[in-house]
């Protein structure tokens, strides 16, 4: 299985350390929406006339493989957005205040802060 950012899901980071960083960074900034990185995915579908689902991932886990990677997304918002189930591109689960671009920039702001301020 294939993540949304190409990468295996065997290459996925596995360091503690660094989970517990990306899941913090994103929970501090998710938290004016009353979400978590654990419960907002990011589904990308094939076409956006028939929806049908290419991949879906929590943001924590989009986030790792940014980290892995060292940058951050590298697909198309017009097929991606963000939802409150996985494996959906249903509306009633869409995230009505946060939007890809909002995920983008907070991903890119990770990646950032990575670079800058986490040890290596």
């Amino acid at each position: 299985m294939s993540n949304l950012n190409g990468a295996s899901l065997e290459s996925r980071n596995t360091n503690a350390e660094h989970k517990h960083r990306v899941r913090g960074f994103l929970n501090e900034k998710l938290a004016k929406f009353g979400v978590d990185c654990d419960n907002l995915h990011l589904t990308i579908v094939y076409d956006v006339i028939h929806f049908r689902v290419k991949s879906s991932q929590s943001l924590h886990q989009v986030g790792l493989d940014c980290l892995d990677r060292g940058h951050g997304l590298t697909y198309e918002g017009g097929t991606t957005a963000v939802f409150t189930e996985s494996w959906t591109f249903e509306d009633q689960y869409r995230h009505r205040k946060l939007s890809f671009y909002d995920v983008e920039k907070m991903l890119s702001e990770m990646m950032d802060e990575a670079k800058y301020q986490w040890s290596k």
